[in-house]
């Protein structure tokens, strides 16, 4: 199946370029500016009215990138969960108003668990909340897709929606942090995720570090691997997640759009 594309607006980006730039190539956009917790506790209505002008009659797909930093809804911590809670529910609620239906969080598996009973337990401690926060999601029909970051394998995504098994729920692989982080080949990380994967963070990199460079600059072949993403019946959607718009219009030229 053809892939479909997302650029990303990020912190630093300009708005109007980006916005210019997707009704090109007919793109979506991913908005990432209510992925930082300072923007959610202080000024999200001021920059949601400021994107919303951006994206006035905008006709491609809206996604939007969660908050992460310091979040985990399974914590020990009772005031940690809480606040993970919070901050997810709120984006759930910003991204509702700004159109987006598929938003991003991260699955924040720690492989150092292996210590503390892996993946099993991680996942068990986590499924209550995740449920709760997809049956969120079902009210505005919104999806929400959990992205790999330091995880070696897809194991610790495939078990926690697994345990949820909610529609509302599904996976997002980031090429880049796979690339630092994986033991398991982008191709088989794509098969092992199977019909839970329906979206992508496409970037390349050293494999040292989490660069965000364009695809064709790095150690990932990246046309194998959207090569494999394109090959299934039901192909992700890609956002191209890079840092700034000459490095989007690289990436663009690397797949001749």
């Amino acid at each position: 199946m053809p892939l479909q594309f997302t650029l990303n607006m990020g912190y630093f980006s300009d708005l109007a370029a980006t916005r210019k730039l997707a009704d090109q190539h007919g793109m979506g956009i991913e908005v990432q500016h209510f992925a930082d917790g300072q923007t959610l506790d202080n000024t999200w209505r001021e920059k949601l009215k400021e994107i919303q002008t951006a994206l006035s009659g905008f006709k491609g797909v809206i996604s939007m990138h969660g908050p992460f930093d310091g979040l985990d809804p399974g914590a020990w911590d009772p005031q940690i969960r809480a606040v993970s809670r919070g901050r997810y529910t709120h984006a759930i609620q910003v991204a509702d108003q700004l159109g987006a239906r598929i938003v991003v969080f991260h699955n924040w598996y720690n492989p150092d668990l292996r210590f503390h009973g892996g993946v099993p337990r991680w996942a068990d401690r986590r499924a209550p909340a995740w449920a709760d926060l997809a049956r969120a999601a079902e009210k505005y029909g919104m999806t929400l897709v959990l992205e790999n970051v330091w995880e070696p394998t897809p194991e610790a995504q495939i078990a926690l929606l697994d345990r949820v098994k909610s529609p509302n729920l599904k996976a997002c692989l980031d090429t880049g942090h796979a690339n630092m982080t994986g033991v398991t080949s982008l191709d088989e990380w794509v098969a092992q995720l199977g019909d839970r994967l329906v979206y992508v963070h496409a970037h390349n990199n050293s494999g040292k570090s989490d660069d965000h460079w364009p695809l064709g600059r790095g150690t990932l072949e990246m046309r194998a691997v959207l090569k494999s993403l394109e090959a299934r019946k039901q192909a992700p959607r890609v956002c191209l997640e890079m840092k700034n718009s000459p490095d989007q219009i690289e990436s663009l030229k690397f797949l001749e759009l």
